[in-house]
């Protein structure tokens, strides 16, 4: 399959699942009350944090899957290495579940702040979630070799499923049986078992004939170096995105927190879009790498930094824009808006920064060489802790932001060109100028046209209309200036490179 299908595939299937979660944010909190959402927050971020268990073998087992399809590794070595991963995953999963079990009780006794949800629901709801995000992490695997062999047809099709089912049906279930976070969270695990089923037996259709297997970690141990390194690096990278959301989830009290998560979510979305192309790009440069055509894995990742620029980057401005009349629109609760907008315009500026500066870590995974992805995120983390612990008890919630887009903009432009200069001949300088920030200046001369006018709507029907015609305007536009610039080169980058399935 080639690219082209492959982004608008991906793309459409997480605008999808975006639109359906984001959509019915709302309903939940109407619904169930802000400290039973702050559950439901704390379950997105446990799901994250959770990952910190990866020990890099969800980008592993993509990568080789990548290497497999490209003639790198025999049959008989990948199932082998498949065998291996399934062995590894279910000893993570079991761990992993099994502390968040243990450790309800005090999460809910210590960390939280509670105020009308008793004790013994919490927990039990903490017990539902620890049995869910290990299911859900499971299919990580299944995830890996679907991604890796680019399966980029099947996979979203079955994701938007998936999240019709999780956040369209929870509704009827707790219309059936009560909005109560016992209901919600039940439903969810009833949801991540049929989802982890399915796609067991999509991966094992699709794996190639073999010997005997045997199980055993031993085919685990080439790539140890990799894999260690990919997991200290997942695993930072991972903290560095939701050690914020973990430690604002102690500081704040449980409702405030559900009102947070909120704002937040809408940031997020500057990384749903830019998701799509990453799980294509990466793949697709593992194979070129392992191919030797490294001039055309460069400009495979030269373009897609200037296509996620143009959409991640722009979504970033153009969401940090209308934070405020999107909350409004969004919530119908203007006081609400005008107390959280900051959040969401600080999140969504830093996002749209660190989908930008995850692009070194592209070329250190096709490379196989994560020491300084390893490197980098240590040494954020180590700056944003501190800072966050310092802040946000004297500034509240909005620190937070600023701790964010401080050092999202940091990191692109000091360890972006050290990576660059590291591993590639690629000019960090060239490409932060023409690559990153020359793509987006449609969106800013927009902003500062439509800040002349000075456009104030009043009701929830004109701030719609002011969000869907100005924020429309503004991303139709950047895109449109990128489809210009490179119209010569799409249909050479986007052909198929080698047989694909």
């Amino acid at each position: 399959m080639n690219l082209r299908f492959s982004i608008l595939a991906n793309y459409v299937s997480q605008f999808y699942v975006m639109l359906v979660s984001m959509a019915l944010v709302p309903v939940y909190l109407h619904e169930m009350g802000p400290e039973a959402y702050g559950l439901v927050g704390f379950f997105s971020l446990l799901f994250s944090l959770f990952y910190l268990l990866d020990m890099g073998l969800t980008p592993t087992i993509s990568r080789e899957t990548a290497r497999f399809h490209g003639g790198a590794l025999s049959a008989q070595a990948f199932r082998q290495l498949f065998r291996a991963m399934s062995l590894a995953f279910a000893v993570v999963a079991f761990l992993g579940g099994g502390v968040i079990w243990l450790s309800s009780d005090w999460i809910v006794g210590r960390w939280f702040r509670l105020d009308a949800i008793p004790h013994g629901v919490a927990q039990f709801a903490i017990e539902l979630m620890a049995m869910s995000v290990s299911l859900r992490w499971m299919g990580g695997l299944y995830r890996g070799v679907l991604s890796g062999g680019e399966r980029m047809f099947w996979l979203p099709t079955f994701n938007a499923l998936m999240a019709t089912l999780r956040f369209v049906g929870v509704l009827v279930a707790m219309w059936l049986w009560g909005y109560t976070a016992t209901v919600f969270f039940a439903y969810q695990l009833v949801v991540a078992w049929v989802e982890f089923v399915i796609l067991a037996a999509k991966t094992f259709s699709l794996l190639p004939a073999s010997s005997v297997i045997g199980w055993s970690f031993s085919p685990l141990r080439p790539l140890l170096q990799f894999g260690m390194i990919t997991a200290l690096s997942s695993a930072l990278g991972m903290a560095v995105m939701q050690v914020d959301k973990f430690l604002l989830s102690g500081l704040l009290p449980l409702a405030d927190y559900g009102y947070f998560s909120l704002a937040v979510l809408v940031a997020t979305s500057v990384m749903v879009v830019s998701t799509p192309i990453s799980t294509v790009l990466m793949p697709r440069m593992a194979r070129l790498h392992a191919q030797g055509r490294v001039s055309e894995m460069l400009s495979v990742y030269r373009l897609s930094t200037r296509l996620t620029s143009a959409i991640a980057g722009g979504g970033s401005l153009t969401l940090a824009f209308c934070a405020h009349p999107l909350l409004t629109m969004w919530t119908g609760d203007a006081q609400w808006a005008h107390l959280y907008w900051p959040i969401l315009s600080l999140y969504a500026l830093g996002y749209g920064l660190w989908a930008l500066s995850l692009f070194p870590y592209y070329l250190q995974y096709a490379r196989g060489q994560m020491r300084w992805y390893l490197l980098g995120n240590l040494m954020f983390l180590l700056i944003q802790v501190p800072a966050i612990i310092y802040a946000v008890p004297q500034w509240g919630a909005v620190s937070a932001g600023w701790v964010w887009l401080i050092l999202t903009a940091l990191y692109l432009v000091l360890w972006g060109g050290v990576v660059h200069h590291r591993l590639s001949t690629l000019s960090h300088t060239v490409w932060l100028f023409r690559d990153v920030f020359s793509v987006n200046w449609p969106v800013l001369v927009g902003m500062m046209f439509v800040g002349l006018l000075d456009l104030h709507p009043q009701s929830r029907y004109e701030t719609m209309a002011y969000v869907v015609l100005v924020g429309g305007g503004l991303m139709t536009a950047n895109v449109a200036w990128l489809a210009w610039l490179e119209r010569e080169t799409w249909r050479t980058w986007l052909k198929p490179t080698g047989k694909t399935t």
